[in-house]
């Protein structure tokens, strides 16, 4: 049964190896004091705040994230590649740099 496992895991390496890669899709950022966090969890958290008028407890939250490096603030013209989207959020990468963070959809101008 173990040649069977790793079968199958030789297949999935394979395949991820040779697929194609997904075009990126730069865009540029066009909302004021954006925030992202690597974590959607911490983003979704986050972002929780200010909707429950708790602004004390987000200014925490979020200096607390971008002092350990979870969180970001990205600046308006910035360039960013796309990772993943979804209907109401996107995580981005900035050009050259390996870390990706979760933002709101609204935060980057739409692909041409």
């Amino acid at each position: 049964m173990w040649w069977l496992r790793s079968t199958i895991m030789l297949v999935y390496v394979l395949a991820a190896a040779y697929a194609p890669p997904v075009a990126a899709q730069v865009r540029s950022i066009v909302r004021y004091n954006a925030i992202g966090c690597q974590d959607w969890n911490v983003y979704k958290t986050i972002i929780q705040y200010p909707i429950f008028t708790d602004r004390e407890v987000f200014n925490r939250a979020f200096t607390s994230g971008l002092f350990n490096g979870e969180c970001t603030l990205f600046a308006i013209g910035e360039t960013v590649d796309t990772v993943v989207s979804s209907f109401t959020s996107i995580k981005l990468r900035r050009l050259g740099s390996t870390a990706a963070y979760w933002t709101a959809l609204e935060t980057v101008m739409p692909p041409k």
